[in-house]
């Protein structure tokens, strides 16, 4: 997949409430169904819908609460599900991002882990500059708002382990598979 991201952060506190508004609608993929949540700024959530939607919508409001949601298609949202639906989508998409610091470090190498690769918590952990820091990475990789495009179902663990994954190691194995193939994800299990 060859994909340009551009990224800035979310302003914190009653300053993001007054200012924003999530728009964002449901869409069925070959991944299964998804929520996408984007600002005028960019793409701000993906979430795989797997315990049903009134769920995933709990979610994303926990996400952004007390800021303004609007039911809303956009270009974001389009742009995201051509991703998601071509591999060599030669896709530009804005990411509008919140996070600590260290969180955006750690989604931003995320973002360099090549299609077909996957990274231990570990290794992520030495690219972020912080070699120890690795159960902290896995907080970070777990806290990822945008399934998939942001890979972290890339990250396995060091002994080789698949390791957790927020919507279920189904569909950790699902993402792997589709991009590593059979014999590479048999391999890996």
């Amino acid at each position: 997949m060859s994909l340009v991201v551009h990224t800035e952060t979310l302003p914190r506190g009653r300053a993001m409430r007054r200012h924003l508004v999530v728009y964002h609608s449901f869409a069925m993929t070959s991944l299964g169904e998804v929520l996408l949540a984007s600002t005028d700024r960019g793409l701000c959530g993906l979430l795989f819908v797997v315990r049903g939607r009134e769920l995933a919508f709990d979610e994303l409001y926990g996400r952004f609460p007390m800021i303004e949601h609007q039911w809303q298609t956009d270009e974001y949202q389009r742009a995201a599900l051509s991703l998601l639906e071509k591999r060599d989508a030669e896709e530009s998409l804005h990411l509008h991002l919140m996070g600590a610091e260290f969180e955006l470090q750690v989604w931003q190498a995320l973002l360099e882990v090549p299609w077909g690769t996957v990274v231990s918590y570990k290794e992520l952990a030495g690219r972020v500059g912080r070699p120890t820091a690795y159960r902290a990475v896995g907080r970070a990789v777990g806290a990822n708002p945008i399934a998939f495009i942001i890979p972290c179902h890339r990250v396995i663990g060091s002994s080789g382990s698949l390791g957790g994954y927020h919507w279920g190691l189904d569909k950790k194995v699902s993402l792997l598979q589709r991009e590593l193939g059979e014999e590479r994800m048999q391999q890996l299990l």
